[in-house]
């Protein structure tokens, strides 16, 4: 009889320990199976918070871009100014001072404007011609040089470039500009310098020029004043999409000068010559 109660005590404890054995094998399987969930959903949240934050990001760029943009090119841009010789401004009873815009167009001192910005005999009728950049750095103008009849309407000045680091902005006359590009313009509207406008280009347009022939202009809608003449407008890129020739201000209808044409102005300029102010002359 003992015999038989400790045969049936080991087989209750054999099937005991093999019950145990089972649930705990169980038990470990779905550890791992939860482990395993657990490491899948872990990465599937990684990923998706990566996704997440990345679209942050990009919006974040995407509304910082103005900024961004503005920052960027300002060094690149000056005011040009001319302090009138005997003219005097009865606002201020000051002599007189006419302001445009240029943009930084190599490391020597080479700054790109308009041709009708140069091309008045600012330098006989000046007591000073000068630029200034957006940190306040001025610098004389040295040398002119403009389209034959501001055909197109481009010119160039030169400054003295020593202990200045100049910033050039890259001219890619293959720039592709289109209707809704924006367009970022950065000029000195009524002595104002460095003021920030923007609108979109408008239209592509082949316009005849009152001094010249039918050329391509680039149409926008951006606020241009006196003063933004010869000055950049940029796309959201920052690529330069144009030079600022004209308005017709109560239309607000404004007009750059395209790139290829910038190039071909660049390419049949005048020679350059030597600014010689008023009460300078012989």
């Amino acid at each position: 009889m003992t015999k038989r109660i400790c045969a049936c005590m080991l087989l209750m404890l054999v099937a005991i320990g093999a019950n145990l054995g089972f649930l705990n094998w169980k038990n470990m399987e779905h550890r791992e199976r939860m482990n395993r969930i657990e490491i899948v959903y872990g990465m599937r949240d990684q990923m998706l918070y990566q996704g997440v934050n990345q679209v942050a990001q990009r919006l974040e760029q995407h509304e910082n871009w103005l900024p961004r943009l503005v920052a960027e090119k300002m060094p690149s841009v000056v005011a040009i100014h001319m302090e009138h010789a005997t003219q005097v401004d009865f606002r201020t009873g000051k002599l007189a001072v006419a302001s445009a815009t240029g943009l930084v167009l190599d490391d020597q001192g080479a700054i790109l404007t308009a041709a009708h910005v140069i091309d008045q005999g600012w330098e006989k009728q000046a007591r000073r011609l000068w630029v200034e950049f957006a940190d306040g750095t001025e610098r004389e103008v040295l040398r002119i040089a403009h389209t034959q009849g501001r055909d197109p309407d481009i010119g160039v000045l030169w400054i003295d470039p020593n202990e200045l680091d100049l910033q050039p902005v890259a001219l890619d006359l293959e720039v592709k500009v289109v209707a809704g590009d924006r367009a970022v313009v950065i000029g000195s509207p009524m002595d104002l310098d460095h003021t920030v406008t923007v609108g979109v280009v408008s239209a592509m347009r082949d316009i005849h020029n009152l001094m010249g022939p039918t050329y391509l202009h680039v149409q926008v809608d951006a606020p241009i004043n006196g003063g933004n003449s010869g000055g950049p407008v940029f796309n959201a890129r920052g690529e330069l999409i144009g030079v600022v020739s004209w308005s017709h201000q109560a239309n607000s209808l404004s007009f750059l000068v395209s790139l290829p044409e910038v190039g071909r102005g660049l390419g049949s300029l005048c020679e350059p010559i030597d600014v010689v102010l008023h009460g300078e002359q012989e």
